[in-house]
């Protein structure tokens, strides 16, 4: 069940239990008291986001060796062919100011599946020598990714692992973000710790997105918890709406 929202106001409010508005002060409708409890999230949601996240940074700095372990062979060609190919041309490709909203899983456990990535970030192509943009925009701009996933190989390269969560070097808990290199020290893990190999990545029409985002942001609003993490993401949106 998600926060009550205040029918004077329109403001969500998270506080259990709370008999009124703590915003404007009107009473607010009763919570359901068979109210089922919300069934826990999809672990594979926390790994996505953090490896769009990784990804994004991994192509920024032209080194796609954290992201490997879970990068299929003909994505992993593709993209080792654009950062190359901008080397050679001296120019950077970057990806920055992300920012990762709703994320929508497809298909179950043990089968291929899908990822619908809603996200913010700016992306464009700068000239290395004199930091010229010569493609895109600073801005920040929304943008919809479907992320298609395989099984993991049983054996091979890109196994996913039982101590995938801990490094193979000094033991260390790698935490809950697939940041790519061990925080103790340093040892960039070869374990697939987003347990699925991502093959192929579709993107949607960014106006496109703009356009269904501009009809919806405000509603979106009203339905997430201050602790949600997709709660920063669609103020970041209806920011970059009313710009």
């Amino acid at each position: 069940m998600g926060p009550r929202v205040c029918g004077k106001c329109g403001r969500p409010v998270a506080v259990k239990r709370a008999p009124a508005c703590i915003y404007c002060g009107a009473p607010l409708p009763a919570q359901p008291a068979d109210a089922a409890p919300q069934a826990p999230a999809d672990p594979l949601l926390a790994r996505v986001r953090s490896a769009f996240l990784l990804l994004a940074r991994c192509r920024t700095e032209g080194d796609l060796q954290p992201a490997l372990p879970w990068l299929g062979p003909d994505l992993r060609e593709e993209l080792q062919q654009e950062i190359e190919h901008d080397r050679r041309s001296g120019v950077r490709h970057v990806i920055d100011r992300v920012t990762v909203g709703a994320i929508a899983l497809g298909g179950s456990a043990d089968e291929a599946r899908t990822a619908r990535i809603d996200a913010l970030y700016a992306e464009y192509w700068q000239d290395v020598r004199s930091h010229m943009i010569l493609r895109g925009l600073r801005g920040a701009k929304p943008r919809r990714e479907t992320w298609h996933l395989e099984p993991a190989p049983q054996n091979g390269s890109g196994v996913a692992s039982a101590d995938a969560d801990q490094c193979p070097g000094c033991g260390a808990p790698l935490g809950a973000t697939l940041d790519g290199k061990c925080s103790y020290c340093g040892l960039v893990p070869s374990a697939n710790r987003l347990g699925l190999m991502l093959v192929r990545v579709t993107r949607e029409d960014p106006e496109a997105v703009a356009a269904e985002w501009r009809t919806s942001v405000d509603a979106q609003l009203r339905l997430h918890r201050d602790d949600d993490p997709v709660l920063a993401f669609l103020t970041a949106v209806k920011n970059f709406l009313s710009d």
